[in-house]
């Protein structure tokens, strides 16, 4: 039961990240309303609860994360829509080089590989625990700022070449971290 409990909340923590990502990098403009929010989180839940319960290995509540993404950016939308779904690549990407820095730390300071590949409970508390301190701290004290960042997001988009930089370096980590895993 804990097991299902804390791949949920992993889930949460991956899809908070991937609408971060894409919020504050990419640019992109998700929901308005606030209900509009509280439809899209209730469905995911929803079926986070009833994937990760009738699924065995997990794979398929992590799977949907990346649906529901890919989903949201759709929506959300008004032009370029098959191309907003490829978007989720260079994100996730993004998020694999953020995951893999203190992984690289910790490879650093081990004997082998070996050790680091393995998933040490005590690594993903941590990480865990980093995440929802700064996911806290920036809801807390980041009001200011994310009104700020707002009123300039509705005046500003990416140039070709600014999307183009960014793509390239989320799908060059991408495929750098699905070659590193394969070895």
């Amino acid at each position: 039961m804990f097991e299902k409990v804390y791949l949920i909340l992993g889930s949460i923590e991956l899809l908070i990240l991937l609408i971060l990502i894409g919020k504050y990098i990419y640019f992109e403009k998700f929901f308005y309303y606030s209900r509009t929010w509280y439809f899209f989180w209730g469905t995911f839940l929803f079926s986070e609860v009833i994937l990760s319960f009738f699924d065995q290995d997990g794979s398929i509540p992590a799977a949907a994360v990346f649906l529901f993404f890919s989903a949201l950016v759709f929506i959300s939308r008004k032009t370029q829509k098959i191309r907003g779904l490829f978007l989720t690549l260079p994100i996730t990407g993004i998020l694999f080089s953020i995951i893999s820095i203190p992984i690289a730390f910790k490879y650093l300071f081990s004997e082998s590989m070996n050790s680091i590949i393995t998933t040490n409970t005590s690594w993903m508390i941590i990480f865990d625990f980093i995440f929802w301190t700064g996911f806290i701290l920036f809801l807390w004290k980041g009001g200011k700022w994310r009104r700020r960042f707002n009123e300039m997001l509705n005046n500003r988009t990416l140039s070709k070449w600014e999307r183009g930089i960014i793509n390239t370096a989320g799908l060059f980590f991408y495929f750098f971290c699905l070659g590193f895993k394969r070895r």
